[in-house]
Formats: structure tokens, C-alpha cells, sequence
């Protein structure tokens, strides 16, 4: 669907990652991907894993020392 040149896509796809600290979960960072399809938004997660190195982090639960 269409509005005024903008697509609107048919799913979103909403990741939180959450950092360890004294013992209680805080969440840090929000990721929002858009997407028609699972397969798109899965894609565009992973595309964006290469770019985010942080964000690639929050799959393997450490960061610099840092647990995810």
C-alpha cells in the first residue's frame, strides 16, 4: 500500500538489546526494522549485523567486556 509516494511496510520487527549490570537487565538500545515479509525483515537484520558491530554483539551476549 501506498500513501503519497510512501510505502507502508507490512511488518515491524522490534529488537531491544540489554546489558548487564549489577546484577539487573537494563535495556540499552532499540532496533526497529520494517519489512513485507519475514524473510525481508530477517535480511535486513543480518545486513545490518555487518554494519553494527554492537548490534551484531547482542546475538553472541558480549561486548568489550560487556554482557549482553
Amino acid at each position: 500500500m501506498t500513501t503519497t509516494g510512501y510505502k507502508i511496510p507490512n511488518l515491524v520487527m522490534t529488537i531491544t538489546t540489554y546489558e548487564l549490570s549489577d546484577n539487573n537487565w537494563i535495556a540499552t538500545v532499540t532496533h526497529t526494522f520494517f519489512g513485507d515479509t519475514e524473510t525481508e525483515l530477517k535480511g535486513i537484520m543480518e545486513a545490518h549485523k555487518k554494519t553494527d558491530v554492537f548490534f551484531a554483539a547482542s546475538f553472541t551476549g558480549n561486548f568489550n567486556g560487556i554482557t549482553l
